[in-house]
């Protein structure tokens, strides 16, 4: 329930749930797990309309064949300013790999942190499932639940995670006063359980509530996927002008791989821009091209390896990362002109005009992406890399040197090119001996990492 003066805070979290909702009808499943991510920080205890439905929304995302995060997302924040920056932190990388325990674990953590009880009571009953229908179940992890249900009072729940625990470590007879412990507390209190059948019955409820969830997101047969095209059809004929519905139809029938419908969608899509002028059937229209382009070159790779290099498979992979770059590059260009406040779409056109050499134009859109804090060490990097390339290596130095600081962790990868870069630009602005410092201990951390030995040697015989 949601107190009076807290109105207006959980209005304006509904309004991102909404329109994550929206979003995620046309299967833009990224944009809508941002969305959702911004409504509960807005409202951190939306365990219904919030994280609930983002973790059903995770797991078609992950049915999809979405990516789990990258470095530059799993790093963009080591340090939190509260409770609310860790749990969306925590939850927008459980949303990208909604199977993976340590993300759960971090959200629990900022649960307990924050004090959001029923977001705990959420997130420790989904991590009890996953946990439970593991071969080998993380005893660590169970240790964690039983103390999460412990500090909410649930003990028969805390009291379950401890039997399992005993499993994994049947030798450990400390988790058998624990668990006498947590039974006797369980007894004594007024609890929402009555017997140990009402338990049983709603641990099940849980687990067919998750299960479903599952089932809901598994890859769909082609068979499917077909009778989904053709029951799309049919809707469209009911109502040939809604916009959700023709998107949804052209991501779905894209994706069945077959070309001569796949050119069918291409020419519906141009058709309904020239209608609307609504740039959203041509963003549309990019992403299922660099969809089927990327298909391609996956495919050609898959050929070169089975089959070794040849003139034309060769050939054929350079015509088609050739088409996938000017794709991209188009296609970026039209999203930052007609969604100029997303700063993502700011950072991948900075990205392919880098790629390009075009690094006057890169610079300002990653100036501007920098801006983002989860784009905000990425852009620095680019930003840098882009006074680099041009022969500004005092202003590429700068701004490595600033994107270390704002950096908080001393061994992840994102700090050794961080580090690397620094050293390459200090070199190439002949301060050798602060570069050949740089590389040193770049070396000490790992040893391997790109040529860094080589330019530790290379460094040293100039420097003696």
């Amino acid at each position: 329930m949601v107190e009076n003066n807290d109105k207006r805070t959980a209005e304006s979290a509904r309004a991102f749930f909404n329109r994550a909702e929206e979003v995620a009808s046309v299967d833009n499943y990224d944009y809508a797990v941002e969305l959702y991510i911004e409504g509960i920080r807005r409202w951190p205890e939306a365990v219904e309309e919030g994280h609930k439905p983002l973790r059903k929304l995770a797991l078609l995302r992950q049915a999809d064949g979405g990516k789990k995060p990258g470095i530059k997302e799993r790093f963009s924040k080591t340090s939190f300013k509260d409770p609310v920056e860790e749990l969306t932190h925590a939850e927008y990388l459980f949303s990208k790999d909604p199977e993976n325990v340590g993300y759960a674990e971090m959200i629990i953590k900022a649960a307990r942190k924050g004090g959001f009880n029923e977001v705990l009571e959420w997130i420790s009953k989904l991590l009890l499932y996953i946990v439970k229908n593991k071969e080998k179940r993380p005893f660590s992890t169970l240790m964690q639940l039983k103390e999460a249900f412990s500090s909410i009072e649930h003990y028969e729940e805390a009291a379950y995670a401890c039997r399992l625990a005993k499993q994994a470590k049947p030798g450990d007879m400390n988790l058998d006063d624990e668990i006498k412990n947590l039974m006797a507390k369980q007894t004594i209190q007024k609890g929402r359980y009555d017997t140990g059948d009402d338990y049983r019955k709603a641990v099940q409820d849980m687990d067919k509530q998750e299960e479903l969830q599952q089932k809901d997101a598994v890859h769909k047969t082609d068979s499917y996927r077909v009778k989904e095209v053709q029951q799309l059809e049919e809707r469209l004929k009911q109502t040939p002008d809604s916009q959700n519905l023709r998107l949804e139809y052209a991501k779905k029938a894209a994706q069945l791989e077959d070309p001569k419908l796949f050119m069918e969608v291409c020419q519906k899509l141009n058709n309904w821009h020239k209608e609307t002028r609504d740039f959203a059937y041509q963003r549309a229209l990019g992403e299922i091209i660099i969809r089927d382009l990327k298909a391609k070159i996956r495919h050609t790779k898959s050929d070169i390896e089975t089959h070794g290099k040849t003139e034309k498979n060769t050939a054929r992979l350079k015509e088609l990362v050739q088409k996938l770059s000017e794709a991209e590059l188009q296609h970026y260009t039209g999203c930052v002109e007609n969604y100029p406040t997303e700063a993502n779409y700011k950072y991948e056109l900075g990205v392919r005009l880098m790629q390009k050499k075009k690094y006057d134009e890169a610079i300002p859109l990653f100036q501007k992406s920098r801006n983002r804090p989860s784009l905000r060490i990425s852009s620095l990097n680019m930003l840098g890399m882009c006074f680099f390339n041009k022969g500004w290596y005092a202003d590429a130095v700068d701004i490595f040197e600033e994107a270390l600081k704002q950096h908080t962790s001393d061994y992840d990868d994102i700090y050794k090119e961080l580090r690397y870069n620094l050293a390459r630009a200090l070199e190439h602005g002949r301060r050798f001996q602060q570069a050949y410092n740089i590389y040193r201990k770049l070396a000490q951390l790992d040893y391997s990492y790109r040529d860094v030995s080589t330019r530790v040697n290379k460094l040293r015989a100039q420097l003696e």
